[in-house]
């Protein structure tokens, strides 16, 4: 029977709740747009002076976070490494004219995590960025944008210039039709010779067995963790030109006069670790050696290795599935145990320990005929009334 004033209750909470969602959404808005508006009155009213203070602010941002990355990513990269070693050692035991080469590039990646680890051992932490209000944040963006749009701008006058002289270049050096033609014979080549590299990996891991599996997955780790390397050390000579960029910003912003926020000593002080910053990292760049060659590797075996890798994630999604399935037949079966433990025993044992249910399926799995004939006596028991199935 339905409680009118239950009902009601319910009806006037939702509604509360809703109105109090939609006043807290609301209020949240205006509180965006408000911190937008001063944002763009800040520029607006600030003039260059203003500028030169949020780029500062601005640079020590993208310099701190650049830097923050380049740690993150550098125990990363020592620890691809280390465990690449692994990979390189077992197909270095293979008998194959790859042997050397897998045991020298083992060598190497175990020096290059050391060299890594090394190296920054001796760097103090990254430098703090400058305070940065929501207001703030937001000229911040609006300046960005504007000098962006600038930018773009002049990209695509530049763009349309050197579409224009090439394609006056075409025509002189024999027309586009020509240059079209031969664009799509090479892309159909490139097509065939694509699709018989991809057939090949296919087939290398098909039919290649374990010694083939783990070349390839030695292949992997080595193209892997060099990559990894290298985009490390990309984003190390970022974050030199940012703590550089930074300290040219900050020493900018203190030659500005003195403003309600006083942030001149803050600047100056910033200003000098940046410039430290910029030091400790570029000796670091400059003293590490070139990052180790990867594995020599065809592009039918690159695709030999991303069918493999396919392969092994499929193979380990479906063990999680059958695992799943087991673990659902295994506490249906544990029910049932249970269930009959209590009715042989008057209710004295009502529930069998954890993972009886399991070890049962496997039991029977891995020997049938035992377990036909135990469900047999359980049969002849439960017809019997029990008789003689009970425990003593």
């Amino acid at each position: 029977m339905f409680n009118i004033a239950n009902l009601k209750q319910k009806a006037a909470d939702a509604a509360a709740k809703l109105a109090a969602d939609a006043t807290l959404a609301a209020t949240q808005a205006k509180e965006r747009i408000d911190t937008a508006q001063a944002g763009k009155k800040m520029l607006d009213e600030g003039g260059e002076d203003i500028k030169v203070k949020l780029l500062a602010k601005s640079a020590t941002q993208e310099a701190y976070t650049l830097d923050f990355g380049f740690a993150v990513d550098l125990a990363k990269v020592v620890s691809g490494y280390r465990e690449a070693v692994f990979p390189l050692e077992a197909a270095a035991a293979l008998e194959t004219e790859e042997k050397k080469a897998f045991n020298d590039l083992a060598d190497a990646y175990r020096k290059r995590a050391a060299e890594l680890e090394n190296s920054v051992m001796q760097l103090k932490g990254s430098p703090e960025m400058a305070s940065i209000s929501p207001a703030e944040q937001d000229a911040i963006g609006i300046l960005s944008a504007k000098m962006k749009a600038m930018g773009l701008h002049e990209n695509v006058k530049s763009s349309l210039s050197a579409a224009s002289e090439s394609a006056s270049r075409g025509a002189e050096e024999g027309g586009l039709v020509a240059k079209a033609q031969e664009k799509a014979k090479l892309a159909a080549d490139r097509a065939k010779e694509r699709y018989g590299n991809a057939t090949a990996g296919k087939k290398m891991v098909d039919a290649g067995g374990a010694p083939v599996t783990t070349k390839l997955l030695a292949k992997k780790a080595s193209l892997d963790a060099t990559a990894a390397d290298g985009k490390l050390i990309l984003r190390l000579s970022k974050t030199v030109e940012a703590c550089q960029a930074a300290e040219a910003k900050l020493k900018e912003a203190q030659a500005l006069p003195e403003d309600a926020g006083n942030e001149k000593s803050a600047f100056s002080m910033m200003e000098a670790t940046y410039g430290i910053r910029a030091s400790e990292l570029g000796a670091v760049l400059s003293m590490l050696s070139p990052v180790p060659d990867a594995v020599e590797n065809h592009e039918s075996e690159r695709d030999g290795i991303a069918y493999l890798t396919m392969q092994m994630g499929l193979t380990k999604a479906q063990e999680s599935a059958s695992k799943a399935v087991g673990d659902v037949q295994g506490r249906m079966v544990e029910q049932s145990m249970s269930a009959a433990a209590s009715s042989a025993t008057g209710g004295a044992v009502t529930k069998v320990p954890e993972g009886s249910g399991k070890a049962a399926i496997d039991f029977a799995k891995e020997n049938p005929e035992a377990a036909k004939a135990a469900m047999s006596a359980a049969a002849g028991a439960a017809q019997g009334g029990g008789k003689g199935g009970g425990y003593s």
